[in-house]
């Protein structure tokens, strides 16, 4: 189990030194750890990346790419859907100025100058502004 959390939660460089000696073997491997992340074969939790695909299948079959019709901003767009059908109130473009808890689960927060109360707060937080 801890060689898996490892694989996990480490960079991809980590786990290639760790498994393979040559540098051109490992920068060819390197290349399936950065497909679609925007993010350095250094950076913590790369090697999730890699093992996704080199592992992943599409439909049973190993080694397949499959792409989502309408891109990925249809993922998206249809968690959101599915989100607000059960009643989730979803914020964006939304800057937070304060974030605070209490012992239970939930919070509450300032955007643009309103105070919301939530039973339960779930936030993305990106480093783009």
């Amino acid at each position: 189990m801890v060689a898996l959390m490892d694989l996990l939660f480490s960079p991809t460089s980590k786990v290639l030194n760790r498994w393979f000696e040559t540098d051109v073997l490992k920068a060819a491997i390197a290349a399936d750890a950065t497909v679609g992340s925007m993010a350095s074969i250094n950076s913590v939790g790369s090697g999730y990346v890699l093992l996704h695909h080199v592992m992943g299948q599409t439909d049973g079959e190993r080694n397949v790419w499959s792409h989502v019709e309408g891109g990925m901003g249809s993922v998206s767009l249809a968690i959101s859907r599915a989100a607000r059908e059960l009643g989730v109130h979803i914020l964006t473009n939304a800057e937070v100025h304060m974030c605070s808890s209490t012992k239970q689960v939930g919070g509450s927060g300032f955007f643009h100058g309103y105070r919301y109360f939530f039973p339960t707060l779930c936030f993305r937080l990106h480093n783009y502004s």
